[in-house]
This record gives C-alpha cells, structure tokens and sequence, in this order.
C-alpha cells in the first residue's frame, strides 16, 4: 500500500466520522423536539454544539486536505 492509497483512506475514515458524529447531534436535536419545554433546553444545546463544532471540523479537514493538495511550481 502506497503512502497515498494510506492517506487516502485516512482521509476517508475521518470524513465517515464526522458524518456519523453529525448524525448522532442531528438525532439528539431532533429527539428533543418531541419533548416538553423544560426537558428539551439541555438536548437542543448539546446538539446544536455538537453540530457546529462538528461542521467546523469537517471545513478545517476540507482545508487542510485541499492546502496538501495543492501544487507550487518553483
């Protein structure tokens, strides 16, 4: 397996993770829907946390991986 084939598949491995990661927050946000009012403020915070900060994640690894990806000439 090549160095790129790895990365590659690294690359891969962290974006299925962030997509399952915001798929969990989006559950947990639209479970609290559904509750009454005084129980569905704590849900609704940590869901809506976990899918900013995961939507930030996954643009700081767009970033980097395209900041890898891109070609100097010299």
């Amino acid at each position: 397996m090549s160095l790129d084939t790895s990365a590659r598949a690294y690359w891969r491995e962290e974006f299925s993770l962030i997509a399952l990661l915001l798929l969990f927050f989006i559950a947990i946000v639209a479970f609290a829907y559904t509750l009454p009012f005084d129980a569905r403020l704590f849900p609704l915070i940590i869901g809506c946390a976990g899918i900013a900060l995961t939507l930030a994640v996954a643009l700081a690894q767009m970033r980097r991986r395209r900041a890898g990806a891109a070609v100097v000439d010299a």
